[in-house]
């Protein structure tokens, strides 16, 4: 009995240990394989990583670009507000002088009409005395 409960015992130990060692070598299997995911779990990291760097990239230049756009838009409006203050400047200036121009060409026509204004008075009243002297020449006929 002694010598089959030693064979038993044996045979429950070497299967105790096959099985612990199928165990071991499941749990070994399984970690290689664990190991195997995460280290393509890190690679698609490094990846998304790498991509989102590159997309932050892009948009930063997408950004930069319509900045610069925006600041070219913008001196190009600068630049033709300025031309058109600079038409509308020397348009005011030529409208200046000729209203300076006009205002001496009224005066002188005023002066000019002040000046024909006399004379015809001057002859309106030579006139009225020529018209007296012949009347008193008349009169003075008639006596």
């Amino acid at each position: 009995k002694w010598y089959t409960y030693k064979i038993i015992r044996k045979i429950d130990q070497q299967d105790t240990t096959k099985r612990l060692q199928d165990e071991i070598q499941e749990l070994n299997t399984e970690k290689v394989n664990l190991q195997s995911q995460l280290k393509a779990i890190n690679e698609q990291m490094t990846e998304l990583q790498r991509k989102s760097e590159t997309q932050l990239i892009k948009f930063d230049e997408r950004e930069k670009n319509v900045v610069i756009q925006f600041e070219q838009e913008a001196l190009a409006l600068r630049h033709d507000l300025e031309s058109r203050l600079d038409a509308a400047i020397s348009e005011n200036e030529q409208l200046k002088a000729s209203l300076a121009t006009a205002n001496k060409r009224a005066d002188a026509a005023e002066s000019l009409a002040a000046v024909a204004n006399r004379n015809l008075e001057a002859e309106i009243s030579a006139e009225s005395t020529r018209a007296g002297a012949q009347a008193n020449l008349a009169l003075a006929i008639d006596e």
